[in-house]
């Protein structure tokens, strides 16, 4: 472990003065944002099948990997791999101080702001995981304070996954369309880029450390609403939250309130058997 961590307790004592309450458009200490990330854990893991899709599933059985979780959140992904593989190393860095302070011995949770850089050695990890992050970083941050920076830490043969949902639905009725036109120009005025999944493989490639022959791409459409089922319906429920925060970014219809309007859009979800897109890509470091 020393070899891999450089100075933590005086990096994590600077980064505690640096922060702040809020560092994106969606993650932040509020209990609700918690519950959700904690929440949709447990859901895209059921939907996924499994915490993964890299072919290390017997690496992690053998145990003595060192994994790494960028931006882990409430933790709930790294708890839940070192309870199903604990013969391993896990580490997660997150910006905020929201992951728990009971938990196994075979975690490290630092606090850190990716952009300035990870407090390791090159090549120090067999795996890293990455999820959620494309409306924490701006577009101009994706390619060389993200991607290289995952590539650098990562060891040669190791594998990089990234998870992320496209910010739409499929199978969209003439409400939903509109309101997630609005939510990509609200975005974009924002300086994010709402279609930044697009260019994950680019990125992969442009690092120098990914072959084309060495990146799998996934895609999954995930039934949201009663019409798919009860996890589909607790999954919309979920993704409400995320669509309430969308919602206060618009200007909504003057005759409707944030709830009034939210319940029309949930309502066309389940009338059209509208689908969250959501993209795994698998990446061995050459």
């Amino acid at each position: 472990m020393g070899n891999a961590i450089t100075k933590i307790k005086k990096h994590n004592r600077n980064k505690n003065k640096r922060l702040k309450k809020k560092t994106s458009l969606f993650n932040n200490e509020e209990e609700e944002t918690i519950d959700r990330l904690q929440v949709l854990h447990h859901f895209y893991r059921d939907q996924w099948k499994g915490n993964f899709s890299s072919p290390i599933g017997e690496k992690l059985k053998d145990g003595g990997l060192m994994i790494l979780d960028v931006g882990s959140g409430t933790g709930t992904w790294t708890c839940d791999m070192s309870t199903d593989f604990p013969l391993n190393l896990y580490f997660g860095v997150e910006i905020l101080p929201i992951f728990p302070h009971e938990k196994p011995r075979n975690i490290v949770f630092l606090i850190n702001n990716l952009l300035e850089g990870l407090p390791f050695r090159s090549n120090s990890f067999d795996y890293i995981h990455l999820r959620f992050m494309s409306l924490s970083l701006k577009p101009n941050v994706w390619q060389d304070k993200v991607i290289n920076e995952l590539a650098r830490v990562l060891r040669p043969g190791g594998y990089l996954e990234i998870v992320e949902n496209e910010i739409t639905v499929s199978n969209r009725g003439p409400n939903v369309q509109e309101f997630f036109d609005r939510v990509h120009e609200a975005l974009r005025s924002e300086g994010y880029n709402p279609t930044i999944i697009n260019l994950m493989e680019e990125f992969l490639i442009n690092s120098g450390s990914f072959k084309n022959e060495d990146i799998k791409h996934t895609l999954m459409y995930v039934p949201m609403g009663k019409w798919g089922g009860k996890l589909s319906e607790m999954g919309l429920k979920t993704y409400y939250s995320l669509l309430k925060v969308f919602a206060t970014m618009i200007k909504i219809p003057k005759k409707q309130n944030i709830d009034s309007y939210l319940d029309m859009i949930n309502e066309e979800i389940n009338v059209y058997h509208s689908c969250v897109i959501s993209h795994r890509f698998v990446a061995r470091k050459s």
